[in-house]
Formats: structure tokens, C-alpha cells, sequence
């Protein structure tokens, strides 16, 4: 049994703008400072296949708030992002197809905070390599949290998740197609935050994925696959101007 490790380590600067009271701006851009992945065949024989840091692929946003939940109420806000293929692929910091998603997000004012509701479809676009159409899989990702007040500059968001295939993935296997099936990925993650002024918020983010067990097929052969649990840290500071 073959098996794929992969190791990112990534900062991304965040830029938002209001352009209206209701419509905000958003530019992205992530910056790998590693990027590695190593392969493992039936043999138990190791190679690295990435060991690069760079640009990432960037991403431009447009988010309109209908209604705002801070004011009382229900809030519900919709939303458009569409990510450039500004990382390079070769060396595994981009995709290089151009994605388009969007997003709508319901939440809710109460005593203790904000329970809300998030969908995110996204269109991930399609590249060729080696000859070969690569199409990765759509999805909708599907989240239930909840996120407390501040009390004393501290606060927390907690939410559930899970990614949805909505649609069956080809990537390349030394020249020819591999189809993956469509498969889940349930996952939850928490932020803990602490707000120290009105300009400055700090946030430490914790995140695990559980990606169900699928098939591949490849030349005619079924490949059974399963997928490690995915775990990510993170640090977030926002300045509020």
C-alpha cells in the first residue's frame, strides 16, 4: 500500500474594504514558506515530489450583507470569490485552474452570540498536464457553528462542517487519467479569539477533516484509497482601521 504525506506551512495577508455600508471588498494572498510532499510505493520506497515555498494562489472577494444580525435579528449576507492561478503547480503552491465560489451565510443575534449557517459552492475550473484534462471535483461545503460574544476581549467560534463532492474528480497518473469517486469530508474546527483594542484582534485557530475512504480508477484498475485525517493550526491577527 502506497502512502502521500504532505506538510504546508502558509501565512496569508487578507485586505478587506467597504465600498458601501453593505458591500465589502476582499483581496487574499497566501505565501507558502514550505510546501513538501513525499511519496511512499508498495515497496516502502520514498521520494519527494514537492519541497518549494512561494506565492499560493490568490483570491479576490465581494460580499453583500443584506441583513445585519449585530443589529437584532436575523443577519444574512451573500457572497462571490474568484481565486487566480497566481501559484505555481509544478512545484504544488497552486492549482492552476481559476475557481469561482459562492457563498451565503445565515446567522442569528442572541444573548450568548451568533449561531449561524454557512454553504459554499465552489466551480474549481480545469488544466491540462502530461497530455491530460485534469477536473477537480467541485463541492459544496456545508457548516453549522456558533459564535460567543466578547466578554472581557475574549471569545470563541466553534463550528462543524463537511465537504460535499458534487461532482467526480480526474487528476494524472504518469500520463493518464485517474477518475476519483465522489466522496465527504466531515470536519469541525475552533477559533479562540481575543480582541485588545478596537483596532487589534487576535485569533488561534485549531481544524480537523476526516475524508471518507473512496475508489480511484486507472486504467482499468480499481485503487482503494484512504485518506489520513487532516489537521491545521493557525494564527490570525486583524487590525480594524
Amino acid at each position: 500500500m502506497g502512502k502521500v504525506k504532505n506538510d504546508n506551512l502558509m501565512t496569508k495577508a487578507i485586505a478587506r474594504f467597504s465600498l458601501l455600508d453593505n458591500l465589502e471588498l476582499a483581496i487574499g494572498v497566501p505565501y507558502l514558506l514550505q510546501r513538501k510532499q513525499s511519496r511512499t510505493n508498495a515497496a516502502g520506497i520514498t521520494t519527494s515530489k514537492f519541497d518549494s515555498q512561494g506565492l499560493g494562489d490568490a483570491d479576490i472577494q465581494l460580499t453583500w450583507q443584506w441583513r445585519d444580525s449585530r443589529k437584532g435579528g436575523l443577519g444574512v449576507l451573500t457572497g462571490v470569490e474568484l481565486q487566480a492561478p497566481t501559484g505555481d503547480r509544478n512545484d504544488g503552491l497552486g492549482s492552476d485552474t481559476w475557481e469561482t465560489s459562492l457563498r451565503s451565510v445565515l446567522s442569528y443575534k442572541t444573548v450568548w452570540g451568533y449561531p449561524y449557517g454557512m454553504a459554499i459552492y465552489t466551480d474549481t475550473g480545469s488544466t491540462r498536464a502530461n497530455g491530460v484534462r485534469i477536473d477537480p471535483a467541485d463541492d459544496l461545503y456545508l457548516a453549522a457553528g456558533f459564535k460567543s460574544r466578547f466578554w472581557h476581549g475574549f471569545g470563541f467560534d466553534l463550528s462543524t462542517f463537511r465537504y460535499v463532492d458534487t461532482s467526480r474528480a480526474v487528476t494524472e497518473n504518469n500520463g493518464s487519467p485517474a477518475i476519483v469517486e465522489k466522496y465527504d469530508s466531515p470536519g469541525w474546527k475552533v477559533y479562540g479569539c481575543y480582541r485588545s483594542s478596537k483596532s487589534f484582534e487576535w485569533n488561534i485557530l485549531y481544524e480537523r477533516i476526516s475524508p471518507e475512504a473512496h475508489q480511484v480508477y486507472l486504467n482499468g484498475t480499481t485503487i482503494s484509497k484512504k485518506i489520513d485525517d487532516k489537521e491545521r493550526f493557525g494564527a490570525i491577527v486583524k487590525y480594524f482601521w
